[in-house]
């Protein structure tokens, strides 16, 4: 009787070690490949958030470069009689940057040379130097052909504009907050900076208009992991850019979005 009850107590004691020893490889086993999986999705996480700063650096960068080179080709010009050399370098830069909406110039008296792809390829020339001021937008084909031109009323005052006031006499490239541009219904920013005089005064602004678009369109492109996504969030938790199969909440009251949604939308 006894010999028996010792075969059951090794029996039970061999079976308790096997599984324990199997429920410890198991869990190694099980623990190893979590670390080894979250190690791949930290991995993929900072290679595709290192792409996404490199494209939207670049962008700025980009934009950054441009206003630097208008400057000098400002100089100490009168913007209105040079109109046809400034607007060809606007012209070429937006041509040859997606995300520039627009390149322009404003003087202190207000005069205002812009050349513009949306929402139609334009250019406009603000001319407070006459008496009275004109306006004059021609707009134009890819290859800057002309195809038609109207007057129009002068109205818009540059010098009152916040990227106009945001620039000061230091020298440096100034960025707005991001907002959406009301004309094509777009995210952007826009970067500014002012041209100074022989006296150190700012005697005209340089200025360019950046959609972001092209980063939702570049974060849509990103594949991170199941159930991951990446976002541009800015300090305030607001929306610069998402992927496009990322859907809004309908607000409560059914109203439509303005300015730049939040990360709880």
């Amino acid at each position: 009787m006894s010999i028996r009850c010792y075969r059951s107590a090794f029996r039970l004691l061999f079976v308790v070690l096997l599984v324990l020893t199997v429920s410890s490889v198991a869990y190694n086993a099980y623990r190893r490949a979590s670390e080894v999986s979250l190690d791949l999705s930290a991995n993929t996480i900072s290679e595709v958030s290192r792409k996404i700063v490199q494209r939207t650096v670049a962008i700025f960068d980009t934009a950054r470069g441009n206003l630097e080179v208008d400057a000098l080709v400002v100089g100490d010009r009168d913007i209105v009689a040079h109109r046809d050399e400034l607007l060809k370098i606007f012209w070429k830069q937006v041509q040859l940057t997606p995300q520039l909406l627009s390149g322009f110039v404003a003087d202190a008296r207000g005069s205002f040379v812009q050349a513009r792809e949306l929402p139609q390829l334009v250019t406009r020339v603000i001319d407070r130097g006459a008496d009275p001021p004109q306006e004059r937008i021609l707009y134009r084909d890819r290859n800057y052909r002309p195809i038609a031109h109207i007057k129009g009323g002068a109205l818009y005052e540059p010098t009152s504009r916040p990227w106009y006031l945001g620039t000061s006499d230091d020298g440096k490239v100034r960025w707005s907050s991001v907002y959406r541009f009301t004309s094509i219904e777009k995210l952007g920013v826009t970067a500014s900076k002012a041209v100074l005089d022989s006296a150190g005064r700012i005697r005209a602004v340089v200025g360019a208009d950046i959609a972001l678009e092209g980063l939702s369109e570049f974060l849509a492109e990103q594949r991170i992991a199941k159930g991951g996504v990446g976002m541009i969030v800015d300090s305030s938790d607001r929306l610069v850019a998402f992927p496009y199969q990322l859907k809004l909440k309908p607000r409560a009251d059914g109203s439509a979005y303005e300015g730049t949604p939040r990360v709880s939308d």
